[in-house]
């Protein structure tokens, strides 16, 4: 019979990544309905960083217990950016596009078309 150990579960459950980063909350759903990937992505990877940073300074004192920490830890961080970058956008929606500065049919000055 083999003995799982705590260090063994930790090493084991902290391999796991989501397969999608948007999905599970409005916050990202809203912002990849913006197209805006990016900042979605950056937001992910940070939280994920923040994940294995929490976990792993909190571990030697609470053990087992600073993986679902660290993961709260690091997906509050997530949400908070996300939202962040998510709140421009929404408060741009129903405003009018700035006017353009050449119109799409005219040509430049000195492009010698007429």
């Amino acid at each position: 019979m083999v003995e799982h150990t705590g260090a063994t579960v930790v090493t084991r459950g902290s391999c796991h990544l989501p397969r999608s980063p948007w999905k599970g909350s409005p916050v990202p759903r809203g912002l990849y309905a913006t197209h805006d990937t990016i900042r979605q992505i950056l937001a992910f990877y940070v939280g994920f960083g923040v994940v294995l940073m929490a976990s792993s300074l909190i571990a030697p004192t609470v053990g087992l217990l600073a993986v679902p920490l660290g993961y709260a830890a690091g997906m509050a961080v997530k949400i908070v950016l996300l939202a962040l970058f998510l709140w421009p956008r929404v408060r741009a929606i129903g405003r009018p596009e700035p006017p353009a500065l050449i119109s799409p049919g005219s040509a430049p000055a000195g492009s010698g078309r007429a």
